[in-house]
């Protein structure tokens, strides 16, 4: 018997990098008054200052808190900055630390919203505050991240560096060993660091990532191994279940991707899952909008000259991790020796040559290295063929974002990347494997902001592209 684990696929929402991996917001204060907090969005804010006490003000204000958030998770943003300038109004002057709370929630919705400016603009008046109040505010080195982020996506990579280099540092404290939240947070400074040109730095902290995030994989493994007790069966099977892991190292929302089709062996699998915690240490101001997501893969191999297993029933496991990791790891090597070779081409890519590229992108993707595709692409910007208006060089180069956007849940980016090139006329000149990879990815997008009819014209069309 064996369980294998795949690495952590650390989601969030991206740009054209994963350096915003986390978006923070902060825990929403419980109305005093619970009977006010259920009261109509539409009543006026003034109404609840004039002549109404303090509660009753405090309970306004959490009450458009929570609806904003609530047209946020619909994407209903307009709505939601409405709501949130209202509740700002409420508290402005009077409360310091919900004044900053209002106006840190309308930086995650301008960066929800892909509000680039206006981002940076709620970032600094949050920062600015903080830093007049230094005193006040535990959230500090926080803001201060936020807002060098934000500077990293208006490429003002120097201020982004400036700014990250000491409050990663300062955070790092708040953090617990092993933490992949942590590892997130060094990412974010190293792909800021590559833009800015300290790729030497830059590499030190990509490493340190990677060693948290590996340590981390191998302390869930060996949880989840001491949780799984799999009934015996006459034959090998095998079960894959995702899961997400809360803030404080517990797995929840655990479901089968694959189903072995035993009933019983899934149930175990999944009952593993609830039983396995991995204790993350983290500051508790420290809350991401969104959590880590596994995949698992819980194999039961009966075979008849196996060797004696250890009383646990894993005397395998290890080594079919470590065989699964290096043929990833030599396949991408394989890739990137190709990718090389290419570079040094006169002529325009032909199909093989794209194919080549997108299954390299897409190993990198899988494995969450969004760094070394952003160098691809760049370089790619420069290889023949690309300059010319609407080939099909072009139209493969500046498609490949969309599916990194994708990757990492952006989903209006990748939308706005991909809509113009499976709609161009000139479209039809790409290989049918690249077009079909294009196509779904399109397609998922679309699906999921709810565009269902767009997104099922889109599939119509993989499968008129398959009978061909």
């Amino acid at each position: 018997m064996s369980l294998v684990s795949n690495k952590p696929v650390l989601s969030g929402s991206l740009k054209s990098v994963r350096l915003v991996s986390l978006k923070f917001s902060k825990k929403l204060i419980i109305a005093s008054l619970v009977y006010l907090a259920s009261q109509s969005v539409a009543f006026d804010w003034a109404a609840a200052q004039s002549g109404n006490s303090q509660n009753a003000v405090s309970a306004r204000w959490q009450n458009l808190l929570q609806s904003a958030k609530g047209d946020q998770n619909k994407q209903a943003y307009k709505s939601a900055e409405e709501k949130l300038l209202r509740a700002m109004a409420l508290v402005k002057g009077n409360d310091l630390n919900r004044y900053i709370e209002t106006l840190n929630a309308l930086g995650d919705l301008a960066y929800a919203a892909d509000w680039d400016t206006k981002c940076l603009t709620y970032r600094k008046q949050v920062f600015d505050l903080c830093s007049n109040n230094k005193e006040q505010i535990e959230e500090l080195p926080f803001y201060q991240y936020k807002l060098g982020i934000a500077y990293y996506y208006t490429k003002k990579y120097s201020q982004s560096v400036a700014l990250l280099k000491p409050s990663v540092l300062q955070m790092a404290n708040y953090f617990g060993q092993d933490n992949p939240y942590l590892g997130d947070v060094y990412d974010d400074l190293a792909r800021a660091l590559q833009k800015n040109g300290d790729s030497q730095l830059a590499i030190t902290y990509q490493k340190k990532t990677e060693n948290i995030n590996n340590a981390y994989m191998q302390k869930l493994q060996r949880s989840i191994k001491s949780a799984w007790y799999p009934p015996k069966r006459p034959k090998s099977i095998r079960a894959v279940v995702l899961f997400v892991t809360e803030l404080d190292g517990r797995l929840a929302d655990a479901k089968l991707k694959v189903s072995s089709g035993d009933k019983e062996f899934d149930q175990v699998c999944l009952t593993a899952i609830a039983n396995t915690s991995v204790p993350l240490e983290t500051w508790h101001k420290f809350v991401p909008n969104r959590k880590i997501s596994t995949e698992f893969s819980f194999d039961y191999n009966n075979h008849s000259n196996q060797s004696t297993e250890s009383k646990s029933g894993f005397s395998n496991s290890e080594a079919l991790l470590r065989t699964s990791l290096a043929k990833k790891s030599t396949e991408t090597e394989k890739q990137k020796q190709e990718f090389a070779a290419l570079k040094s081409k006169t002529e325009p890519l032909n199909d093989n040559d794209m194919i080549s590229i997108l299954g390299l992108t897409g190993l990198l993707r899988d494995s969450n290295n969004a760094k070394e595709n952003e160098l691809i692409i760049d370089s790619l910007h420069h290889t023949p063929g690309y300059s010319e208006k609407d080939s099909k060089v072009r139209l493969f180069v500046d498609a490949l974002p969309g599916l990194d956007y994708a990757r990492m849940s952006k989903l209006t980016e990748a939308e706005t990347t991909l809509k113009p090139i499976v709609e161009n006329p000139h479209f039809e000149k790409l290989p049918s494997e690249i077009k079909a990879k294009l196509l779904k990815c399109y397609g998922d997008v679309l699906y999921k902001q709810n565009k269902i009819e767009q997104a099922e014209a889109v599939y119509t069309q993989i499968k008129s592209l398959q009978r061909k």
